[in-house]
């Protein structure tokens, strides 16, 4: 059994990173196994409500594990920024999961915790967009796309917005950064993301429809990221399943730890992801604060 190493808490650069890949490939697993490697520093996994019954299952066991479910935006923000933020009634309406009084991740976790974004990114959308209608508009969005519909059958999803708010989707992304920008800023602390893999469209000629960076073409796939949720990672990892009880990994994206690109073959991950990670990237964990 690989001994677990000493934390440490020196200026070294907390680990930020993107897992990315089809159902059932692994991400969500990978990202909680290190609350399962590193029993001393605390997981938090804000995750959709729906759907993730097994982490309850195979992980709820875990004392330094704690799962934040969120059904919508408010929920999110509430999470990460604390109730104390949510100073209108509507917000509040909305607010279904933290309890009054919550603090907020900023005020709990220490050096060397974890958050975990769990799926946040396709979810954080259809929650951001939303709340967004019916916050500023007093309507949901489908009853917004309803009824530009009736008037106007073509384009409607792109119309809507040129028609009655032009600076939606900026209003939008200024909201998103202002509840996530606390956790992607933190050098103390240690981010996992996790989101499905899309393909990248192509043309027939084989060049992408849009703008792309090179290794996603090559791939053939990309993380389902939209633009009004910023990241900012050390490494992007394309995960796999290798038969019914195995996965894999493949690096995408520079490892930024280290300061230069690293071997992007599949390598074999097992139960406690970091331990393989680290072994292939010669990231010594003792040097990253809590890993």
């Amino acid at each position: 059994m690989t001994p677990k190493p000493t934390i440490t808490y020196a200026s070294a650069p907390r680990q930020a990173q993107v897992l990315f890949g089809e159902d059932g490939s692994g991400k969500t697993r990978a990202a909680i196994s290190l609350a399962v490697a590193f029993p001393g520093q605390t997981t938090y996994i804000v995750s959709p409500q729906d759907g993730e019954s097994w982490i309850e299952t195979q992980f709820g066991g875990l004392e330094n594990l704690v799962r934040l479910p969120v059904s919508n935006f408010t929920d999110i923000r509430a999470w990460v920024r604390g109730t104390a933020a949510l100073t209108s009634s509507f917000e509040k309406e909305q607010l279904t999961y933290p309890e009054a009084g919550w603090p907020g991740l900023r005020t709990v976790v220490v050096p060397g915790d974890t958050i975990v974004l769990d799926m946040i990114d396709e979810q954080a959308e259809t929650f951001l967009r939303d709340y967004y209608c019916l916050r500023y508009h007093r309507k949901t969005f489908a009853d917004m796309l309803l009824a530009k519909g009736a008037k106007d059958k073509k384009g409607v999803f792109l119309d809507m917005w040129d028609d009655i708010d032009p600076d939606a989707w900026q209003k939008m992304k200024a909201l998103a950064d202002d509840a996530y920008r606390w956790v992607y800023n933190n050098p103390r602390i240690n981010v996992f993301m996790t989101c499905r893999a899309t393909d990248v469209p192509m043309k027939r000629d084989g060049t992408p429809v849009y703008k792309v960076a090179p290794e996603y073409v090559r791939l053939g796939v990309q993380p389902h990221v939209p633009e009004v949720v910023k990241y900012g990672t050390n490494n992007v990892v394309y995960m796999s399943r290798k038969g019914q009880a195995g996965w894999q990994a493949q690096f995408v994206r520079k490892n930024r730890v280290m300061g230069g690109a690293v071997d992007t073959k599949p390598f074999d991950v097992g139960p406690v992801y970091w331990y393989d990670f680290a072994a292939k990237v010669g990231i010594d964990p003792a040097l990253v604060p809590g890993l």
